[in-house]
């Protein structure tokens, strides 16, 4: 959405300057909205009477956020005013001096936690929810135009840039980055990395909007360096970690991790947010949210599977979910029309006639479910059956349709946006009824699509002086990324891990002699989404 209001100025009386504010448009938050399920959270929660969200029965202040992040998106998608006001009515936690504290003789605005927690006494403030903050309040000021809103910006942002040895939230790594801690001075979990990333999506929409701060811009600049160089501190071979204490990270966290990387991908464009999507989406697969909480969005959904070799040369998910099969048996349900019949009904319906003069006839099917997918089984090595599809729309208009399609020696395989059967129309030519047998109709869209189809290969031996040609094709994807990683010996390779900037093209230059294994993981557009063999060789002089 485009952002409509003017810059404003106004005066901040704990900086004793006047400062200027330049709107900007917001990005879609996307690590809730992609991830959380309003409705579902709200059967798990209570509201106060002044329609504030509260968690077990106490103001909780990442739910608050949350919440009213996620009625903002609903509003905005629905345009129903009740989501209006629920965004609204959370603005009354952050106004309520009784609950939020000043800080930093009134420079600071914190929003407490007032139960201890792990190593962690009450009250205190973490970096997560100082910066999920700001985001939220960005977004109510766009829907309300509240000039009130940006003096409590710039305070929950002045707690948040402060050291954590003096009650704020910044620490330093000991590889000596700059961190926003979710849980400030706790030994137990130190720099906790999902945390951290609401933390500093809310630090780049401050800085965007506060681009004279530059404290704040620089603390920006410092801790994204160190995001990128610690992604690879937080994974093992088979998972990762919550923190830089080694706590293992529970199912969701993980999931949680992987929208949290398409949101820094679409807020900074770094290509290592997208591979480290990649390599996450891998390691979770089968491992699922096994909570009795209806917030989550696809908590069974994986997010990356295995291929396999789906036809003589092309590899890919296997598609599932078939759900009807129509042959020359089923009378009842298919239809034989020549062309010219066809078009005398869309002259009597005013519509424009299909000139293809090729086709011989074609097939409809009454079935009012949907697919996305289908199997023509058809002998394609002694001719070329000249197969096109056509869709009715709600107007009874008839379209070519806009498919993806791959021809078998058996079959011929098309795929598409999800339609209802009834409205597709089959044509075909050098053929007759006779030669079709069954008709194969799939919906692979009943349940979340994965993002990605990925390939694991065997273990190579690669020579430090030598150079190497990978030969891999890949159809209907629109991105594919080849990741690898190094052992001195076979046996090793267990135990090492990918890593987001361990990734090639099709030129390989290994570093060092020894063992590697590739990982191919593309980008899954639709079920014809596939790779060919993974050939790699020396390069020849």
């Amino acid at each position: 959405m485009r952002h409509h209001l003017l810059s404003i100025l106004f005066i901040s009386f704990f900086f004793s300057t006047i400062i200027e504010v330049h709107p900007q448009e917001l990005q879609p938050y996307t690590c809730s909205i992609n991830r959380v399920d309003i409705k579902g959270m709200e059967t798990s929660k209570r509201f106060d009477k002044n329609g504030i969200i509260k968690s077990a029965n106490r103001y909780h202040p990442l739910s608050i956020i949350q919440y009213g992040i996620l009625a903002y998106y609903k509003f905005k998608e629905t345009n129903d005013s009740v989501y209006y006001q629920k965004c609204v009515d959370q603005i009354k936690y952050f106004k309520d001096s009784t609950k939020v504290r000043t800080l930093y003789e009134g420079k600071g605005l914190g929003l407490p936690y007032n139960f201890n927690f792990w190593d962690l006494k009450a009250p205190w403030y973490s970096g997560m929810t100082q910066g999920y903050a700001i985001s939220y309040l960005l977004r109510y000021h766009e829907l309300t135009n509240d000039p009130d809103v940006f003096p409590l910006i710039e305070k929950i942002a002045y707690v948040l840039l402060q050291k954590q040895e003096n009650g704020g939230t910044i620490s330093t790594t000991k590889e000596g980055y700059t961190w926003i801690e979710e849980y400030p001075n706790s030994k137990r979990s130190p720099q906790v990395l999902n945390g951290y990333i609401n933390g500093l999506i809310g630090l780049k929409e401050y800085t965007d909007f506060f681009p004279s701060d530059t404290t704040a811009k620089r603390i920006l600049d410092e801790t994204y360096l160190g995001l990128v160089n610690s992604l690879e501190y937080y994974d093992t071979p088979t998972w990762s970690y919550y923190n830089r204490a080694n706590m293992r990270l529970k199912n969701k966290y993980l999931r949680y991790q992987v929208y949290e990387m398409q949101h820094l991908y679409e807020i900074f464009d770094n290509q290592i947010f997208d591979n480290q999507k990649r390599i996450w989406s891998v390691l979770s697969e089968g491992k699922y949210i096994n909570s009795k909480s209806k917030a989550y969005k696809y908590p069974k959904h994986d997010m990356s599977i295995p291929i396999t070799e789906v036809f003589p040369g092309y590899y890919g998910i296997p598609i599932n979910n078939e759900f009807y099969i129509g042959n020359s048996d089923s009378l009842d349900l298919l239809k034989h029309k020549s062309l010219w019949r066809l078009n005398r009904f869309l002259k009597k319906n005013k519509h424009k006639a299909i000139k293809d003069s090729r086709t011989k006839f074609y097939i409809t099917f009454n079935e009012k479910k949907y697919t996305n997918y289908i199997e023509v089984a058809i002998d394609t090595t002694t001719h070329n059956p000249g197969i096109i599809l056509y869709k009715r729309d709600e107007n009874n208009r008839i379209n070519r349709m806009d498919a993806i399609s791959n021809i078998q020696s058996d079959r011929v395989i098309f795929s598409f946006d999800k339609t209802c059967i009834s409205n597709i129309i089959i044509f075909l030519e050098n053929t007759n009824s006779s030669n079709i047998t069954p008709i194969k109709f799939y919906n692979t869209n009943t349940q979340k699509p994965p993002f990605y189809g990925h390939l694991k290969t065997k273990a190579f031996t690669l020579n430090s002086d030598e150079k190497y040609n990978i030969d891999l094709k890949s159809f209907n994807t629109d991105k594919v990324v080849i990741f690898y990683k190094y052992a001195k010996k076979e046996t090793q390779l267990k135990s090492s891990k990918w890593i987001a900037k361990n990734t090639t093209d099709s030129l390989f230059l290994p570093q060092k002699t020894g063992f590697y294994k590739f990982m191919v993981v593309y980008d899954y557009a639709n079920p014809l989404s596939m790779i060919g063999k993974f050939i790699i060789d020396p390069v020849q002089d």
